[in-house]
């Protein structure tokens, strides 16, 4: 049996960079088990390669030069084919295949065809397009992951609610129907298609059978776009004694919904509000306001489930009376939660109408005024 080396190139600027595994590498494993013998590297925590007939690299924005240097260290073994995909590589083929001068550079979501690409020695820019009934992937294949990292107890996946905490992520829908300035839309992340209820439910009943883990972290872009889907889930989540968080917008929940999912076990919500700022929001082009804020936050709290808020900073334009308002804004809702980053053009991005310089990092080491005010949390209700 081949060997393939999924390999995720180290982030090293991101808060914790082996906190989640790679999913998109995961698929891949599980799209290619009991064909190909898989191997899942995580280059943050090893810099040992182990030989094999295929070396596949996720690359991202914010893995490029890593990636880059992963090539070089491989590059002495003729006997191994390179093959580079991952969102960096789908925005920009053309400078991806120049640039790391892999066997093949794959576009697009590859776990329905990565086996034909191997099987098939497909070689040059390889467009996959994007997978339009999620329900035909594999899931992932988890037991690629050494059991100690792939039950993560870390608090960064959030609070305990049953047993160790153990946790893991998982996506249930991929793309979004919002046009946010600052994130990156292409064919794969514009495309809204989610998985079925019961397909999801399925995953997250194997995930507890195998490994032990109840507790979730779903990485859906907007979790609830679909709210009758979200409704159907919940009905079947009930009862299993699961708990889990997701990311969504403000109006796409309403107090029905929201009891039904802390029925069936949602404890967190996180948002992007990005700002405080409804300027600043405008000039994002978020189609939300304050006020949806503010009264959307008052149904979560009063469901029971906490509120994390994402914000950034340095946005092009911002001014001091936008980061004031920003802390306004904090003092009015009272987050449980809340998280900074700085401002980086995503490749993709309506904001970055040329390739920015990699390199740059979303969680700046200086921190500013506003995440110290943030962190000595006097703006909190005693």
């Amino acid at each position: 049996m081949k060997k393939v080396n999924l390999i995720m190139p180290p982030a090293l600027e991101l808060y914790d960079p082996s906190a989640y595994q790679n999913l998109g590498l995961l698929y891949l494993g599980g799209a290619l088990k009991d064909k190909y013998e898989c191997k899942y590297i995580d280059l943050s925590e090893t810099n040992i390669i182990p030989d094999a007939d295929f070396n596949l690299i996720t690359v991202l924005q914010a893995t490029y030069i890593s990636a880059l240097e992963t090539v070089r260290l491989l590059a002495g073994n003729t006997d191994s084919k390179i093959i580079v995909g991952g969102i960096e590589v789908t925005v920009n083929p053309e400078k991806a295949y120049s640039d790391f001068h892999p066997h093949c550079a794959v576009c697009g979501e590859a776990e329905l065809q990565i086996e034909n690409i191997l099987n098939n020695n497909i070689t040059g820019i390889h467009d996959c397009g994007v997978v339009k009934n999620l329900d035909e992937a594999a899931f992932p294949d988890r037991d690629l992951i050494p059991l100690d990292k792939l039950r993560n107890v870390s608090s960064i996946h959030g609070d305990r609610y049953s047993g160790d905490g153990a946790s893991t992520t998982i996506i249930t829908s991929r793309g979004c129907p919002y046009k946010c300035t600052f994130c990156c839309k292409i064919p794969q992340t514009s495309y809204f298609r989610w998985r079925s209820a019961s397909n999801v439910h399925k995953e997250m009943v194997e995930i507890k059978t195998k490994y032990d883990i109840s507790h979730f972290r779903f990485i859906d872009d907007c979790f609830t776009a679909n709210k009758k889907r979200v409704f159907d889930l919940c009905s079947l989540l009930k009862d299993n004694d699961f708990y889990w968080m997701c990311c969504t917008r403000a109006d796409l929940v309403n107090a029905s919904l929201l009891k039904e999912m802390y029925n069936a076990g949602c404890r967190e919500i996180a948002f992007g509000v990005e700002s405080g700022s409804q300027r600043m929001i405008d000039i994002m082009n978020k189609e939300e306001t304050i006020e949806q804020y503010i009264k959307t936050f008052k149904l979560v709290k009063e469901a029971g489930i906490k509120i994390k808020i994402l914000l950034m900073e340095n946005y092009p334009g911002e001014t001091p009376d936008d980061v004031v308002k920003t802390m306004d804004f904090v003092k009015t809702v009272q987050p449980d939660k809340w998280t900074l980053s700085s401002y980086v053009a995503l490749h993709g991005s309506a904001k970055s109408m040329r390739m920015e310089p990699y390199g740059k990092f979303f969680y700046p080491m200086q921190e500013s005024k506003l995440k110290l005010w943030l962190k000595n949390e006097e703006w909190k209700y005693k």
